[in-house]
């Protein structure tokens, strides 16, 4: 399968990074170019009104960690809807057929569509809907605290080998400082975390580390 171009679409301006960035650094080292979409704006609130996270502080470190994977900053689109209120109706998804019809993906990375995080769940069903005449989607695991598995489980049906770069991704996952200071706070240990998420998973097909994905439909040529 000759991949070209990938297009990645994410909730949160640290979802693309925590469950593909593995496989958009390998993928770009293999000559891929790649699309990183945001829906959210960025912006984090505490339910007591505190703000933890500003919108301009979210994009700083996103394109931090785009760059540690290889992705320019002009492929870094923001959508600019606002955090923990994403939504799912027409709006959202006519912006992002039409960054599919720009883009042209040979493949899609998205949510898992049973996700718990309502953000999550919205981003994925306006994919399925945006790319209803695409041929090839993925969806990433979900993964405890943003979010988890709900009312079905995930099922990993493909997995790709990251341990060349690993590291790579973990220095992606490290520029966003605000999020680790935030799981910090609650005694989470958040990298660690993806971590042995990513060893599991190449445990399950014997190399170092992996990320794993369930498609929804894919597309092969054979010649």
């Amino acid at each position: 399968m000759n991949i070209k171009k990938i297009m990645a679409i994410g909730a949160h301006f640290d979802d693309i990074e925590i469950n593909c960035g593995g496989t958009i650094a390998k993928a770009i080292k293999e000559g891929s170019s790649v699309l990183m979409v945001v829906a959210g704006d960025g912006e984090f609130y505490h339910h007591t009104g505190e703000i933890l996270r500003t919108k301009s502080q979210a994009l700083r470190e996103s394109r931090k960690a785009a760059l540690k994977l290889g992705v320019v900053n002009k492929n870094l689109i923001c959508l600019d809807f606002p955090e923990k209120s994403i939504p799912y109706n027409v709006e959202i998804i006519e912006k992002i057929d039409a960054l599919i019809s720009f883009w042209n993906p040979d493949i899609i990375f998205t949510h898992w569509a049973n996700d718990t995080h309502q953000d999550h769940a919205n981003v994925s069903k306006t994919v399925l809907s945006a790319a209803r005449y695409h041929n090839s989607i993925l969806m990433w695991e979900p993964i405890f605290p943003s979010g988890r598995t709900a009312i079905s489980s995930f099922y990993p049906q493909i997995y790709i080998d990251i341990s060349d770069v690993q590291e790579q991704k973990i220095q992606a996952l490290k520029c966003h400082e605000s999020q680790i200071k935030k799981f910090t706070n609650r005694g989470i240990n958040w990298i660690d975390g993806i971590i042995a998420r990513s060893k599991y998973r190449g445990f399950e097909i014997s190399c170092n580390y992996a990320e794993a994905f369930q498609p929804v439909r894919m597309k092969f040529n054979i010649s």
